[in-house]
């Protein structure tokens, strides 16, 4: 477990216990779901074949995000992802992303502590929310990241990348899919 989240340990089980990740608000707890979205994802108009993918993998694809902002327990956000309909026991990247699918398609990584920067001076699960996730023999995937840092409000993204994983400097291959989230 990264040093980020260690001691995070703890909200994480609360927060998932209450229900955050099934989107629901915790009643009285320190965080609140701030962010929620459902929908089939977007799959990028810029996406080129290769040998990886013959056709965006992505096509058809559904998704679930929610972000939470956890004032109470100094300044921390959790953000999940959910994602169904993917080809079958697959790795790919993914990252919240500083601002809608309709501009840049998603534009550049969401990052902490400047989130207009639009250097990758931090590009690093520290800094950055990192999403990676796994898909199952259904097509299912889930990820979850913990921050140590608050997601200001704006027009956010989750963005699929082609990559089996984030790499160091935070890249992730080709982007495949956009889900728009509104914090």
């Amino acid at each position: 477990m990264r040093a980020a989240t260690r001691g995070r340990a703890a909200w994480i089980g609360a927060a998932l216990a209450i229900g955050v990740i099934a989107g629901t608000a915790p009643a009285g707890a320190d965080g609140a779901v701030v962010a929620t979205a459902a929908a089939s994802v977007t799959p990028n108009p810029a996406f080129v074949a290769n040998a990886t993918d013959a056709v965006n993998p992505a096509l058809g694809a559904g998704a679930r995000v929610h972000i939470v902002v956890n004032d109470g327990q100094g300044g921390q956000t959790l953000v999940s992802l959910e994602v169904d309909g993917l080809p079958a026991g697959r790795s790919f990247g993914a990252h919240l992303h500083r601002d809608s699918c309709s501009s840049a398609f998603g534009g550049p990584h969401y990052q902490a502590p400047d989130p207009a920067s639009p250097v990758a001076a931090n590009a690093d699960a520290d800094h950055e929310a990192w999403l990676d996730f796994t898909t199952n023999a259904a097509g299912r995937g889930r990820a979850l990241a913990v921050v140590p840092f608050e997601v200001q409000p704006g027009a956010r993204a989750v963005v699929i990348h082609q990559g089996e994983h984030t790499m160091a400097g935070g890249t992730a291959g080709q982007r495949l899919a956009c889900i728009d989230v509104s914090i």
